[in-house]
C-alpha cells in the first residue's frame, strides 16, 4: 500500500471518532521517513488525539489563540487545523462563535464500531499471521484499555 492509498482510506473514514485512531497510524506508517509534517497538521494531530481520548468534550469551545499559545505558534496553523477537524467531522464551526467538539448521536456510535471491526478484520487480513510479538502485545493494552 502506497500513501496515495493510505491517504484516500484515511479521508472515506475520517468522520468516526473511533476510527481515527487506526486510520492516522495506518497514515503515519506510510509517510516516508524524511518527510516531515507541516505545522498544521501537527495542531490537528494533537487536537485528534485530545478529543478522541476525551481530554476535549463533545461540545467544548476550542478557541484559536488558547491553542496557539499551548503549541506555541500563531493563529494561521491553529485555523487552518480546525479546518482540517471540520472536515473530518471532529469539529463544528458556527461564525462569530468559533469552533466546538462534534457531539456524537447514537446512530454515529453504532457506525464507529460497525466501521472499526471491519477495519480491524481487513487489517489481519492484510497481516496474514504476520504480526511481530510487539505488536500483539501493543492490541493487548489498548484492548485492556478499553
Amino acid at each position: 500500500m502506497n500513501k496515495k492509498t493510505a491517504n484516500a482510506i484515511l479521508l472515506k473514514v475520517v468522520s468516526y471518532r473511533e476510527t481515527l485512531v487506526l486510520i492516522t497510524r495506518i497514515g503515519d506508517k506510510y509517510m516516508k521517513n524524511g518527510e516531515k509534517k507541516i505545522l498544521s497538521e501537527k495542531v490537528a494531530d494533537m487536537l485528534r488525539a485530545k478529543i478522541i481520548n476525551g481530554e476535549l468534550q463533545a461540545d467544548s469551545r476550542i478557541i484559536e489563540s488558547d491553542v496557539a499559545k499551548c503549541m506555541e505558534v500563531s493563529r494561521g496553523p491553529v485555523r487552518e487545523a480546525l479546518k482540517i477537524l471540520e472536515f473530518e467531522g471532529l469539529v463544528t464551526y458556527e461564525s462569530n462563535k468559533g469552533c466546538r467538539v462534534t457531539n456524537l448521536s447514537m446512530e454515529d456510535a453504532y457506525e464507529v464500531f460497525f466501521l472499526r471491526g471491519n477495519l480491524e478484520i481487513m487489517a489481519l487480513r492484510q497481516a496474514g499471521g504476520r504480526l511481530p510479538d510487539t505488536s500483539l502485545l501493543t492490541m493487548r493494552s489498548y484492548l485492556e484499555g478499553m
